[in-house]
Order: C-alpha cells, then sequence, then structure tokens
C-alpha cells in the first residue's frame, strides 16, 4: 500500500542509491536521502516497503501514525520506523513541515531496530551538532557511487543509529523517577515552543493547582517552568541556524520570542554568543567537510 502528496517546496532534494551486488555485506546499505521541505498537504501511508526509515525534523512539526499510536513530531525530533508496517506520516503545521529522511537496510542495523522499536519513542537529542554533521556528509557524498562512498554512507547511518540509542537509553534513564503528567508537560512544550506559553496553558495539562504545579516541575527538571521554556526556544534557535538559512528574525518567532532584541539577549545570556557567531561556525564547518584536506572519519 501507498499513498502520497508530497507539495514539495523549493529547496527540496531527494537522491536515491545504486543496490549493487558488490555492496553486499556493508552493515547498511542507504537506498534513498534527502530533504523535503512542504507545503501543509504533503503526506506519506505506506506499508510493505522493505526498509528502514530515519526522520529528523527541522522545522515546522510533523505528525506520524505508527504502531496504532499517533505522536506528534517537532522540531529537532527524530524516530525509527520499520517501513513494513504499517505507518502515516504527514505535515502538521499551516506553514508545512522540513525534515531529512533516510531510507536504508542491512543486517547490521537490525540491533538497533530492535532496541528502538521496543520501546517506540520520539527522541528529541538536546545537541544535534553531531548528528547534523553525519547528515551532512550523506549529503556530501550523493553522486558518489564507487564502494569507499557507499561504504561511508553505510558508516554515517550506523553513527546516527548509534546516537538515537545513545539518547534513548539516556532518555529511558532519566524517564525512570519522571513522573507521567510531567512527560506530558514536556513534551507539550516542546510541540508548541512558538506559542505564547503561559502557566495557565501548562495547567491545562496536567489536573494540579499552580503551587503544586510549579513545585513539581521544580524538583523533576531542576528549573522552573520559565527557565525551562526559555531553554528549549534557544536550543530550537540553534539548531535552526545551523540546519537553515532562514533569517534570525523569522527563526525568533518560529521558536516564541515576540521581537528580535528579546530574542538576541536571551540567546547572548545562555549561549554566550551572538546568534549570527553560530551560523557563520556552522557554515566554516560545512565548507570543511564539502573540501576536506584529509580523509578522516567524522567523530
Amino acid at each position: 500500500m501507498l499513498q502520497y502528496e508530497l507539495d514539495l517546496q523549493t529547496g527540496s532534494t531527494w537522491d536515491n542509491y545504486p543496490t549493487d551486488p558488490a555492496f553486499a555485506g556493508l552493515p547498511c546499505l542507504l537506498t534513498e536521502s534527502g530533504c523535503f521541505h512542504t507545503g501543509s498537504r504533503h503526506f506519506t501511508t505506506r506499508d510493505n516497503k522493505n526498509a528502514l526509515l530515519i526522520l529528523y525534523t527541522l522545522r515546522g512539526k510533523g505528525k506520524l501514525t505508527y504502531g496504532g499510536e499517533t505522536y506528534s513530531l517537532p522540531p529537532a525530533s527524530l524516530v525509527l520506523l520499520d517501513c513494513r508496517r504499517w505507518h502515516d506520516y504527514r505535515a502538521d503545521s499551516p506553514e508545512g513541515w522540513s525534515y531529512r529522511f533516510l531510507h536504508f537496510d542491512g543486517e547490521g542495523v537490525q540491533f538497533y531496530k530492535r532496541q528502538l522499536d521496543s520501546e517506540f519513542t520520539v527522541l528529541q537529542p538536546k545537541d544535534t551538532t553531531q548528528i547534523d554533521r553525519y547528515f551532512a556528509e550523506i549529503d556530501r557524498l550523493a553522486g558518489d557511487d564507487s564502494l569507499m562512498a557507499v561504504a561511508r554512507r553505510s558508516n554515517m547511518v550506523v553513527s546516527i543509529l548509534w546516537r538515537l540509542l545513545e539518547q534513548h537509553t539516556e532518555e529511558v534513564a532519566s524517564s525512570v523517577n519522571l513522573r507521567s503528567d510531567m512527560r506530558d508537560v514536556r513534551a507539550y512544550i516542546q510541540s508548541h515552543l512558538a506559542e505564547d506559553l503561559s502557566l495557565e496553558q501548562l495547567l491545562s495539562v496536567v489536573h494540579l493547582s499552580k503551587y503544586h504545579f510549579v513545585r513539581i516541575f521544580k524538583e523533576q527538571f531542576g528549573v522552573t517552568p520559565g527557565k525551562y521554556i526559555l531553554r528549549s526556544r534557544i536550543s530550537a534557535a540553534r539548531r535552526l541556524l545551523v540546519t537553515t538559512s532562514l533569517p534570525v528574525y523569522e527563526i525568533a518567532t518560529m521558536v516564541g520570542f515576540s521581537d528580535p532584541a528579546s530574542f538576541y539577549r536571551a540567546f547572548r545570556e545562555l549561549e554566550g554568543c551572538s546568534p549570527g557567531k553560530i551560523r557563520q561556525e556552522s557554515i566554516l564547518l560545512e565548507e570543511l567537510e564539502l573540501n576536506p584536506t584529509e580523509t578522516s572519519p567524522i567523530e
């Protein structure tokens, strides 16, 4: 079964790779990769595709139905799907959805699949810098079907899976003592960063008085709701600065700041530098990766 409407916007990419028998034995074989910038009508409904799929949201928001449950895919989130199982993913915001994707399979990735699929969750790494570098390396090798390029792409996919497993293990450990209602609040915050996240809105997610909510939130997360929201917004902004060319003022709005000046102040306070410096450093890093002086693994 396959139904879809791509509704792709300018700047989208989609690369397909060969499945030559000469590549047999690699731990992972990447068959498709790309970055879709979509309109609000974008969706794919599918099953019985012999591949695993990683979805990595850059901006906007997606919605995933998988294993009988529905999940929100906010910016900086990653998921691993088994495309043999029925699934549906689609844009879930008026401005559309931008995301990276990888289709792949292989005996060497089955271990990661078992671990991540046994307790399926949407992962949101605190720092996506390393994952962004792995995706950038895959992009750099697009169009190169030499044995070394194919092996390198295989290595990058396995590296991403390792990061996913590492994040999953950390989240399981950190959630052992995290109340279920606080997990719901955390998910709500990450999915609504662009909105005016008032205390009243957060209280609508739980059944607690204002006093008890603030006390329990600080016990669980170590900071007040306001500081947690601010950190989440700056973290999302940092990722958008690195992974997109969107103007800074637009990024500020997307992560919930009403004016650029307050965004700049908050960003400098938490990151220790300006948004422009973060973006410039990421551009320099990308140039080094696109024009390496020597071949060495990204670590």
